[in-house]
């Protein structure tokens, strides 16, 4: 069921840092208006987050479980649509799978042809997305601030300029430093002519007394 391929050579010395790992984490800029929609409304659309290529590798992994589970006489409505990535499921409290990036990709597994892609997507293209939406929003004090200052800054541009660089490379590192990881992943597939709903929710809150009763006060949801 969509197993995967060994890991890539040097996966040893990576698992054995991986605070240094995380810190790779390619950074990602949303656009204001973006972020300002997943504050206020909890989702935001993100066009061409993915390349095509990826996207494919996606669309090749959901029709092999798919199909899998089709083999094995499953229904994806009595699945209530959701194809879960590796068909076990996620990996259980406490597995190693839940805090370290390498160890959920060797968890997750993924087809050889397409562990390239697939690596990108859950090691680095939605890890840079999460942390760049979880860096925490400006406070109200500090906008005003910030008002206050520009429309009493006497400065010359330059200097104006190498304040914006000092503060864009600041909250750069922010983003880098989140430590920002997959632990369950899973597609919502309809099949056609049939219906089947999937009702939007989170489970932040199930996520977080889940990790308040292990005392590692964690938490994360899905949406």
């Amino acid at each position: 069921r969509a197993r995967g391929s060994p890991l890539p050579r040097g996966e040893a010395e990576e698992a054995a840092e991986p605070a240094k790992r995380r810190r790779a984490l390619p950074l990602c800029r949303l656009a204001p208006e973006l972020l300002r929609q997943w504050r206020a409304r909890g989702f935001a659309v993100v066009r061409s987050a993915l390349a095509p290529a990826e996207v494919a590798a996606l669309r090749r992994e959901s029709d092999a479980l798919q199909a899998a589970l089709e083999e094995a006489g499953g229904d994806l409505l009595e699945e209530q649509c959701v194809l879960e990535v590796p068909a076990s499921g996620p990996p259980p409290e406490g597995h190693p799978a839940r805090v370290d990036p390498a160890a959920y990709f060797a968890h997750r597994g993924a087809a050889a042809a397409d562990a390239a892609p697939l690596r990108h997507i859950a090691l680095e293209a939605l890890p840079a997305l999460a942390a760049e939406a979880l860096r925490p929003a400006p406070c109200a004090a500090a906008a005003d601030d910030a008002a206050t200052a520009e429309a009493d800054a006497t400065a010359a541009a330059t200097e104006t300029a190498a304040v914006s660089a000092t503060a864009a490379a600041a909250a750069d590192d922010t983003a880098a430093e989140l430590a920002v990881c997959l632990f369950n992943e899973h597609y919502v597939v309809k099949p056609a002519g049939r219906g089947g709903g999937f009702a939007w929710h989170t489970d932040g809150a199930l996520q977080h007394e889940a990790g308040l009763a292990l005392g590692s006060g964690g938490g994360g949801g899905d949406g």
